[in-house]
């Protein structure tokens, strides 16, 4: 686990509304991480049930970091 995180809750949900069950009827995961650089809590859903909770809130931190850049590269440059 990184240091400077802490996973809070790695849960199996399944979608119980009427319209949520006709677009997903599969069971999916909920992964809340805490990051106390931020001080933030972040809540995750996913389809991913055999990563490691820590794997997928890495996954999700970086692929945060990329759309930040091109955030930046869209903004900044003439592409």
């Amino acid at each position: 686990m990184a240091k400077d995180s802490r996973v809070f809750a790695d849960d199996i949900i399944h979608m119980t509304s009427k319209k949520s069950e006709q677009l997903c009827d599969e069971y999916l995961r909920r992964v809340v991480w805490y990051d106390a650089e931020l001080q933030e809590t972040f809540e995750f859903v996913t389809n991913h049930m055999k990563l490691s909770p820590v794997t997928i809130e890495a996954i999700y931190k970086d692929r945060w970091q990329i759309a930040i850049f091109f955030k930046f590269l869209k903004q900044n440059q003439k592409i």
